[in-house]
């Protein structure tokens, strides 16, 4: 596809080319665990078997597909505070990256899909540090609530 006339300025940019060839199901969990370690996991998170046979059916063994719905079911797992992934977080991924909701077949712009996985880790870490600095919308309204009491006169 590369050697198209029209994607000679992208072949050109492209620096180094590499086929790298689908995995074999029983690969997969291997290959998961070397990226991660590589990434630098201390090895807490688990992959359930069935996570990995439905990573596998779905990706083909194709390592670019295989880093997309992990990290997607990795950012699952961390805003659901889990460190076990399981076969439901695999789905979810699957239908996040093809642009479906849990809910069914519905598109993106129908507000559902691409981005919910994103949005959901989000909304956790904002929480997270609300919850740790106490700046929070109730404590801002309730201090603010306070100090209209206090200047207030007797």
């Amino acid at each position: 596809m590369l050697a198209q006339d029209n994607l000679r300025q992208l072949r050109q940019r492209i620096a180094l080319r590499h086929h790298v060839a689908p995995l074999a199901a029983e690969e997969v969990g291997e290959y998961i665990e070397h990226r991660l370690h590589v990434a630098g996991s201390d090895g807490r998170i688990q992959w359930h078997p069935e996570a990995l046979a439905l990573i596998y059916e779905y990706s083909c063994g194709v390592p670019r597909l295989i880093n997309v719905l992990c990290d997607k079911a990795l950012l699952a797992g961390y805003a659901t505070e889990s460190f076990t992934i399981d076969a439901a977080m695999i789905q979810r991924a699957i239908d996040d990256t093809e642009c479906r909701t849990v809910f069914g077949n519905v598109s993106a712009r129908a507000g559902g899909g691409a981005m919910s996985l994103v949005h959901e880790a989000l909304q956790k870490a904002e929480r997270e540090k609300q919850r740790k600095t106490g700046d929070s919308p109730i404590f801002a309204q309730r201090a603010t609530t306070r100090g209209a009491a206090s200047a207030s006169p007797a």
